[in-house]
């Protein structure tokens, strides 16, 4: 016969708060929350990605539209994670407080009585003393505050009971705390964090909106609206490097000259590689730097049809650049690829030598047709697709010099050498608080692995006989030393009321 027990609403909902608030199911949902979170990392986000994200799909329509609808594209904020999230901060929450509750009630607690048997310790010793119990007992106790133990003197039961490596134990929740403070910091930093990155040239300005920006991403709490109205101008970028024959052309300085206009002031500020700017809760970091050449191009009817600087992307540690400039104007339009040597030497053929513009030299192929910059679909500005244009000729020029065009297509001049820089923005609230929290875990986890908790007695077990062991939790090494430090505390007071 088999008996069934029913448990009450209030007995089912203790049991699942149990096994909720366990060590056990905090560690499956962390590695949950890991296994959720892979998708986000794998598939195009949309709100970090909305363009790949649609190519996904059309490439894969079935697959992608049964993804999208199970938020497999918005993964960080889906409910799925955001439940799997919830429930390990609960959990862990929910172990945590229990285990204070009790480790601050043992704190206060004094430590426990000598046991009856001495022998069942992990280690015992019987010592013979002719000392009053009283006097002797006292002193110990003494002695042993005065190392940091935790004492407790009954003389009625003639016994002193100490007890140490209770802060292993606080380390141990100072850890599980800090991991939960390190979540809540990646939370908040998914909810409320911003990046991008935006190009900007000497003597040009820029504002924190998302058309300037080459590349945005946004947490899933903000949106275009929260960007802080920050203008920067870039008055001047300075770039050296060594000349020395050891380390030739490494980095000496990087340092970007602007005027910031914002919600707070206006301000002048220096923004170099290891110093951000910081303005209405945003970072500015100086993440690279490149040419951008100035150059002037007319056309057949040596009209100016475009005057600008072009910025160039660097493919080597000589800072040799390459991109292109595009002229449209229908099947006749004009694009050049070109390339940049800061320090040009002919060696077979043209490279750079040097990252600084020493002897600079601006290479360009000219193409002819239609540049495709009408059709609505989106194009690099540093590449240019050839497979339907025709070739015009190639040519290089120095500043100040102009590349006359065959045929009378116009020309193309190389007005100065200018620079640009790329800053990298960025709001990141969690991020000094998920700093905070891992130091304060990597404290609370090396007190935890290396404090000792043990506890030490000595008894009266008879007259002019005492005994004095010690207990360990976790079978921890360094019982002898402490065995030893008692039977010298012994030794010393007895001496002492000798």
């Amino acid at each position: 016969m088999s008996t069934t027990f029913e448990l009450t609403p209030r007995e089912f909902a203790r049991f699942i708060w149990r096994q909720l608030t366990s060590m056990r199911t905090a560690l499956l949902l962390l590695l949950l929350l890991v296994i959720v979170s892979i998708p986000g990392s794998v598939l195009p986000q949309q709100n970090t990605d909305p363009f790949s994200v649609r190519q996904w799909i059309e490439d894969s329509p079935t697959i992608g539209n049964i993804l999208l609808k199970l938020g497999f594209f918005n993964v960080f904020s889906s409910i799925w994670f955001s439940a799997v999230y919830l429930l390990l901060l609960i959990s862990l929450v929910g172990c945590i407080l229990p285990r204070s509750i009790k480790h601050y009630q043992a704190l206060r607690t004094q430590p426990p009585v000598a046991p009856a048997n001495f022998e069942r310790l992990n280690i015992y010793e019987n010592l013979e003393s002719k000392i009053d119990a009283d006097l002797l007992l006292t002193e110990v106790a003494q002695k042993l505050k005065q190392r940091n133990w935790r004492v407790r003197l009954d003389l009625d039961q003639k016994f002193v009971a100490a007890e140490k490596g209770y802060f292993r134990e606080i380390g141990n929740l100072i850890f599980h705390l800090a991991v939960v403070g390190i979540i809540l910091a990646v939370g908040i930093g998914v909810l409320f964090s911003y990046r991008g990155q935006m190009l900007v040239r000497e003597g040009t300005a820029v504002a924190s909106v998302s058309t300037q920006f080459s590349s945005l991403s946004f947490g899933t709490a903000v949106s275009e609206d929260d960007l802080p109205a920050v203008t920067i101008g870039l008055n001047k970028f300075t770039a050296e490097f060594e000349r020395g024959l050891i380390q030739r052309g490494a980095a000496r300085e990087f340092r970007a000259d602007v005027s910031v206009v914002s919600a707070s002031g206006n301000q002048d500020a220096v923004i170099e590689v290891n110093k951000p700017l910081k303005v209405d809760g945003s970072t500015w970091y100086l993440v690279g730097h490149g040419y951008a050449p100035r150059v002037e191009v007319r056309n057949a009817a040596n009209e100016v049809v475009f005057a600008d600087s072009v910025i160039l992307l660097p493919r080597d540690g000589s800072f040799s650049s390459e991109g292109a400039i595009k002229i449209p104007n229908g099947e006749n339009g004009i694009g050049f690829i070109t390339a940049f040597l800061p320090t040009a030497e002919f060696s077979g053929e043209p490279i750079s030598i040097f990252p600084s513009p020493d002897n600079p030299l601006l290479l360009l192929s000219a193409w002819q047709g239609d540049l495709g910059l009408d059709a609505g679909v989106p194009q690099s500005v540093f590449t240019l697709d050839v497979s339907t244009l025709e070739r015009v000729g190639v040519g290089s020029i120095a500043p100040g010099e102009t590349w006359e065009l065959p045929d009378g297509l116009g020309s193309i001049k190389f007005v100065a050498v200018e620079r640009f820089v790329t800053f990298d923005v960025a709001r990141s609230p969690g991020g000094i608080y998920a700093l905070g929290f891992s130091i304060l875990a990597l404290f609370g986890l090396v007190t935890g692995l290396y404090v000792r908790s043990r506890r030490i007695w000595i008894k009266q077990s008879a007259v002019n006989t005492f005994q004095i062991g010690a207990l360990s939790r976790n079978d921890q090494p360094g019982l002898d030393n402490d065995m030893k430090m008692l039977k010298a505390l012994c030794s010393a007071v007895e001496g002492k009321l000798k």
